[in-house]
């Protein structure tokens, strides 16, 4: 290791060198207060009280999504999404509209369960946990679309908020 940093001292003769070990930690602290000491100093981007820069829209998708794989196993791939057609927020309760996207025909069937049980099943499981994490009561109602290789489509992936 010595032999390494002098080899790196001699390459970068006027930048400071750090042998650290982000496993164990060693050294760590140092090349953090390194690189503290170049970042400007900046008013807060955030309030203080702000959870996340993502909006709501977004944790109501990922709960509904982390509920459509927790009940479909491993016959759903991770290849779906989940898309928000409506969030309407009133006093008591916030009223949810929503999309379950498969890239094939078979995997809506499997979504939306023999007599609509999964699909049941999914939706009062995401309310239960969006109730929980918005503290107010939710109104959801979601469906199932099938959009061929979507996941391929550059289209489709701008469309559901992959790119800008």
């Amino acid at each position: 290791l010595d032999q390494i940093l002098i080899k790196l001292r001699s390459i970068f003769p006027s930048s400071n060198v750090h042998a650290i070990s982000a496993i164990d930690g060693i050294g760590t602290e140092s090349l953090v207060k390194e690189l503290s000491s170049f970042l400007p100093e900046s008013p807060p981007l955030y309030s203080s009280d702000a959870l996340s820069d993502r909006p709501m829209r977004f944790f109501a998708s990922e709960i509904i999504r982390g509920k459509l794989f927790t009940n479909t196993n491993k016959e759903i791939p991770y290849s779906s999404e989940v898309i928000m057609n409506s969030f309407h927020e009133k006093k008591n309760i916030i009223v949810l509209s929503a999309t379950i996207i498969v890239m094939r025909e078979s995997q809506k069937g499997i979504v939306i369960g023999k007599g609509g049980v999964m699909i049941k099943q999914i939706g009062c499981e995401a309310r239960e946990e969006l109730e929980r994490f918005f503290g107010k009561r939710i109104h959801l109602d979601m469906n199932v679309d099938f959009k061929k290789d979507w996941r391929k489509n550059s289209t489709k992936l701008k469309e559901y908020g992959y790119f800008n």
